[in-house]
């Protein structure tokens, strides 16, 4: 699984988006990525996707990082999809609150924002 995106591009390419999500030889790199992260972190790691879950090039995306999670079937590591866009669409950004709550006893127990 890899993925690579210029900031700020408003339209994705959904034939790239698709290949990249399908990558076979993506999945050591991810468990290697994760390693390193819960090795500079600690053990428990919380993955959060703000990606497109309903429609577009990404839903791809989200769906192989939702395999690769399930895939690796770690217990100290959380997954949380929050689709961004469809919650926070038409400027309600008060909806990052469920966001927020959600990840309340990750961040708490990381210590992040003390």
């Amino acid at each position: 699984l890899a993925w690579a995106q210029p900031p700020m591009l408003m339209v994705s390419d959904p034939h790239r988006a698709q290949h990249l999500a399908e990558g076979k030889s993506g999945s050591a790199g991810c468990a290697a990525h994760l390693a390193a992260l819960a090795d500079a972190y600690g053990p428990e790691v919380c993955l959060v996707s703000l990606i497109n879950q309903a429609k577009g090039a990404e839903v791809c995306l989200g769906h192989a990082l939702a395999r690769e999670v399930l895939r690796l079937q770690d217990p100290a590591l959380r997954y949380v999809p929050f689709d961004f866009h469809r919650e926070c669409s038409k400027g309600r950004f008060d909806r990052i609150q469920r966001l927020v709550d959600a990840l309340e006893e990750d961040v708490a127990r990381h210590g992040a924002f003390e």
